[in-house]
């Protein structure tokens, strides 16, 4: 069935609407380069502001622009390298639609109310994207849908008071599992929720394109530890990990995840080591030899830990459990770039998971007056390249010459 075409008069009006939009990003875009000019600002403030007013256009102007600055964001060789590295932005950061939006895209896609379909159905997102946003629902016959969590605290906070059939609130009744790099997600959850499961993810994958994820793992596609935090065991974390086990995943149930969580922590401690030297050889720019600044990480870390009297599985443990039921092969030919920092500073997405890995261990020090000069200095270099939208091994000789001091 063909689709039917909009008439007119609904045409116009949303030319009128875009014509209206760009007129007034265009005279403010001028008014700051004006300010900016009576303030003898350099031609970099000027760049920064002409990508910032792009981007809060094509932002207003709704799902299609979006996806089209996402395009634009990849293709530095068509447009200005400052505007696509401005758009570069829309990949991760998109606000929610409107809850009324929500209800005209539902109802006008299902022809019929949603309370017809839905019992409960969140206002609040769990996530948003360029064309599409998660909502979580109940629908009539009591099961729980996701209608599409990348910010953790903003989730917590939208979830964890919310009403639920029953009686009471979601903090009081859901369980929530934290399936992140790092100890903190457990932590903030359990302020809010009583239920917390810790998850250790090892799940070598690829996401560098929207849309496009490779998961090269295989026979089975990851190792997923699975348990209740603080700690122990019990039959939700059983259901859980048999049906991630019914789903190609090795998922061992431990009364003790965060032990585990500890130990993948100092693994991923060398991630902005691979993000700002960049991934590939073991011999970085000038000679640095990536193992050896992971290597001094790590060191930091464990003696971090001891100083804490937090107990870890070590490497050696990590990999036994794994064993060769999940090994790393290329996909469609292609071979794993690089981890999870390094894809973020590939994609531009403008931030990093490095507060919550080299930052945890720069907390612990500091609590127990531990120096850890390398991961502070690390935490530091990834927030920058990722905040300067700098891509993977772009690093200036006087920040290899501070971090291998």
């Amino acid at each position: 069935m063909s689709a039917k075409p909009l008439p007119r008069w609904r045409l116009a009006a949303r030319a009128a609407g875009i014509c209206a939009r760009v007129g007034k990003h265009w005279i403010r875009l001028w008014v700051g380069l004006i300010f900016l000019w009576l303030r003898r600002s350099g031609p970099a403030r000027r760049r920064a502001w002409m990508g910032r007013v792009v981007v809060d256009l094509f932002r207003e102007l709704g799902a299609t622009f979006i996806k089209v600055g996402q395009i634009m964001s990849t293709r530095p060789d068509l447009i200005p390298e400052f505007i696509s590295q401005a758009l570069a932005e829309l990949q991760d950061h998109v606000g929610p639609f409107s809850f009324d939006d929500v209800i005209r895209t539902v109802e006008g896609d299902l022809h019929r109310p949603m309370a017809s379909v839905f019992t409960e159905f969140a206002p609040v997102p769990l996530a948003s994207a360029s064309v599409s946003q998660v909502h979580k629902a109940r629908l009539t016959d009591g099961r729980i849908v996701a209608v599409k969590v990348q910010d953790c605290e903003a989730a917590l906070d939208a979830w964890a008071w919310q009403p639920v059939a029953g009686g009471g609130v979601a903090a009081d009744s859901l369980p929530v599992f934290c399936a992140q790099n790092g100890v903190a997600g457990e932590r903030r959850a359990l302020r809010r929720f009583r239920q917390v499961y810790g998850m250790c993810v090892w799940l070598p994958a690829t996401h560098l394109q929207p849309g496009v994820i490779e998961a090269q793992g295989t026979p089975l596609t990851g190792m997923l530890p699975v348990g209740r935090y603080p700690a122990g065991a019990d039959e939700t974390a059983r259901q859980v990990a048999a049906d991630l086990g019914r789903s190609r995943f090795l998922a061992p149930v431990s009364a003790d995840v965060m032990r585990f969580k500890y130990g993948k922590l100092l693994t991923n401690l060398a991630n902005a080591v691979e993000a700002v030297l960049g991934a590939g050889p073991d011999q970085g720019p000038n000679g640095v030899s990536a193992a050896e600044l992971s290597g001094r990480a790590r060191d930091e870390g464990a003696a971090v830990l001891a100083a804490a009297g937090v107990d870890y599985a070590n490497a050696d443990e990590l990999a036994a459990l794994r064993g060769d039921q999940v090994r790393i092969e290329p996909v469609n030919g292609s071979r794993r770039s690089g981890g999870s920092s390094w894809q973020s500073l590939s994609r531009g997405s403008g931030s990093i998971e490095a507060d919550f890995l080299n930052g945890e261990i720069v907390l612990l020090g500091r609590q127990h007056g531990v120096p850890v000069p390398v991961n502070e200095l690390l935490q530091r270099l990834a927030n920058q390249f990722a905040q300067e939208h700098r891509a993977p091994g772009s690093i200036t000789a006087s920040e290899l010459a501070a971090l291998t001091a």
